[in-house]
C-alpha cells in the first residue's frame, strides 16, 4: 500500500479532496434553495395556467418537443434561444401539475442532458452538484447571478475531470474563492442553509492527512455520481479505474486484508486515463490506412455527419 500512502501525502491530492469536499458540502445547501426555487416555480405555473399537459409524447425520446400551454410557458423561462433543444425528454410531463412530486420534473427540463439515468432524478437529493447549477442557469426564474453559478459549474467539471487526482495550490484558492462568492451572492446570502455550509467549507480548506484518510472514500464516491448523471466524455475503462480504486480504498479504510495485486492495480489506476481516450480518436486514422481511397472518403463523411449530430446534441452547453 506504498503508493496510496504516498498519493494520500501528496498536497496535491489534498487540494483535489478538498476542493471536492466543498463541492459536495455546497450541494447539500443548495438542495433545500433549488427545491424552494423549484417548488415557488411549479405553484406559479399552477395558478397561471391551470390544467395539465396533454401532449402526446414518449418519454427518454429526444425531440419530445410540447406544444401545450405548459410546454410553451416553460420555453419561455427557459434561456436556450433554440426551443426545440430543451430537453423535455427527461421530463414526465403527466407530473407537472403534481403538487407532491411534480415540481422535480418541471426542474429537470432545465438541466443539461442527464442521460440514461434521467428516470432516477427524481428530486434534489438525488440531482448531482451541476444538475443544481444547470437548473437555477438555464431558467429565467432563477434569481442568482449567473456568473457566479457559471463559474462553479466550469469549477465542478474542471475537478471531475482532472487527471490522476490532483489540483495545484493556485486551482484550489481559485476554486474556494469561486464557492465563496457563490455563497455572498444577494439572493443567497438569505438562504440559511447555504450559510450553514460556510463554516463546512472553511474547516476543509486546509486539510491534513488525516482528514484525507476521512474524506477521500465520500468524495470519490461523489465523483461516480458526477460521471454517472453527465453525458460520457469518460470511457466505461476510466468509470471501472475509478469502481477499482473506490473498492481498494473501502477495504483500506475498513482493514480488510488486500492481495499481493492490490499495489499493482492501484498504480494502473492511477494511469493517466486519457490513453483510452486517444486510442479512440487514432480508430478512424487505423481504418482509413486499410481501406481504399474511396471508402476512406466515405467514412471520413459519416464521421463528420455524427459529429455534427454531436454538436446539435451539445448546444445546451455550447450555449452556457
Amino acid at each position: 500500500m506504498q503508493e496510496l500512502r504516498e498519493l494520500r501525502s501528496d498536497p496535491e491530492y489534498l487540494n483535489f479532496i478538498a476542493v471536492g469536499e466543498a463541492l459536495r458540502i455546497l450541494g447539500d445547501g443548495l438542495r433545500h434553495y433549488t427545491q424552494q426555487t423549484a417548488k415557488e416555480l411549479q405553484e406559479q405555473l399552477i395558478k397561471k395556467l391551470g390544467g395539465y399537459c396533454n401532449c402526446l409524447f414518449t418519454p427518454g425520446v429526444k425531440r419530445c418537443r410540447h406544444t401545450c400551454k405548459w410546454g410553451k410557458a416553460l420555453e419561455k423561462l427557459h434561456v436556450n434561444k433554440k426551443k426545440s433543444r430543451i430537453p423535455f425528454h427527461q421530463s414526465d410531463s403527466t407530473l407537472w401539475d403534481d403538487p407532491s412530486n411534480g415540481y422535480w420534473e418541471v426542474a429537470k427540463i432545465f438541466m443539461h442532458e442527464l442521460g440514461a439515468k434521467w428516470r432516477d432524478v427524481k428530486d434534489p437529493a438525488t440531482t448531482d452538484l451541476t444538475g443544481l447549477l444547470n437548473f437555477l442557469i438555464f431558467c429565467k426564474h432563477s434569481k442568482v447571478q449567473q456568473n457566479l453559478l457559471k463559474t462553479v459549474r466550469d469549477l465542478r467539471n474542471d475537478w471531475a475531470h482532472t487527471k490522476n487526482y490532483k489540483f495545484s495550490a493556485s486551482e484550489k484558492q481559485a476554486a474556494f474563492n469561486a464557492i465563496d462568492k457563490l455563497m455572498n451572492d444577494a439572493e443567497l446570502l438569505s438562504c440559511k442553509e447555504v450559510q450553514d455550509c460556510r463554516l463546512g467549507v472553511n474547516e476543509v480548506k486546509n486539510p491534513d492527512v488525516l482528514f484525507v484518510q476521512e474524506r477521500d472514500l465520500e468524495v470519490l464516491k461523489e465523483l461516480t455520481r458526477h460521471q454517472e448523471f453527465t453525458k460520457a466524455r469518460d470511457t466505461e475503462e476510466k468509470q471501472e479505474k475509478l469502481m477499482n480504486l473506490l473498492e481498494l480504498l473501502s477495504s483500506r479504510n475498513n482493514g480488510l486484508p488486500q492481495s499481493d495485486t492490490s499495489d499493482n492495480q492501484f498504480k494502473e489506476d492511477l494511469h493517466d486515463f486519457g490513453a483510452t481516450f486517444i486510442a479512440i480518436l487514432l480508430f478512424p486514422a487505423n481504418v482509413i490506412k486499410q481501406y481504399s481511397r474511396w471508402k476512406a472518403f466515405s467514412f471520413l463523411t459519416l464521421v463528420m455527419l455524427l459529429l455534427s449530430c454531436v454538436s446539435d446534441d451539445s448546444v445546451l452547453e455550447s450555449d452556457n
